[in-house]
């Protein structure tokens, strides 16, 4: 028997939160992991109360791709939502994440970089999809240098969809016990 590897599992759970997305150009999910517990996770979407993107309550997300690429400046063309990262950082809280991993469905932006380098993230586990869609880079950032320039101080992994799938013989090996299932010495 097989069962999906840590990395796996909470990029699943990334994903379930990315559905919660209120955003109308991009959906992105994310969880902080400390020592195999999720403590933080979050969407995109505008902050409690307020009208979400969907709605039309964000100025950026009323625009298509052709108009503001991904990873176009906020400060030009201003983003109300708090990203993904950004809420699973706040519900964790900063001393909480120092030394965590990071699961997200897409890549962080330069805001949300700072904050996860603020916070003491020590990895960063974004999804990929087995046939990843062409990114819409600005002129200025490839792929790779977008990686480089955001990324530097903590791993960095993209993750492919199964490749760290466990059989049940070795995650038991791996696999610390479960509280519930240690039995009290008398």
């Amino acid at each position: 028997m097989t069962r999906p590897g840590w990395d796996e599992t909470f990029l699943a759970i990334a994903q379930i939160w990315a559905e919660r997305s209120t955003c109308s150009r991009r959906q992105v999910g994310a969880v902080v992991v400390q020592d195999r517990k999720v403590i933080g996770n979050g969407f995109n979407g505008v902050a409690a109360g307020k009208r979400h993107c969907v709605e039309g309550g964000c100025p950026r997300g009323q625009l298509d791709y052709a108009t503001v690429p991904a990873g176009a400046d906020y400060n030009t063309f201003p983003c109300y939502a708090i990203h993904a990262e950004h809420n699973a950082i706040l519900q964790a809280g900063l001393r909480s994440c120092v030394g965590a991993t990071l699961y997200v469905t897409d890549q962080p932006c330069q805001q949300c970089t700072n904050l996860i380098e603020h916070a003491g993230v020590e990895r960063v586990v974004i999804y990929r999809e087995p046939e990843p869609k062409p990114a819409p880079w600005t002129e200025w950032q490839t792929p790779e240098d977008k990686r480089i320039n955001l990324l530097e101080g903590f791993e960095f992994v993209i993750h492919e969809q199964g490749e760290d799938q466990d059989t049940t013989e070795e995650a038991v090996e791996h696999d610390a016990p479960h509280p519930s299932s240690i039995e009290e010495e008398e």
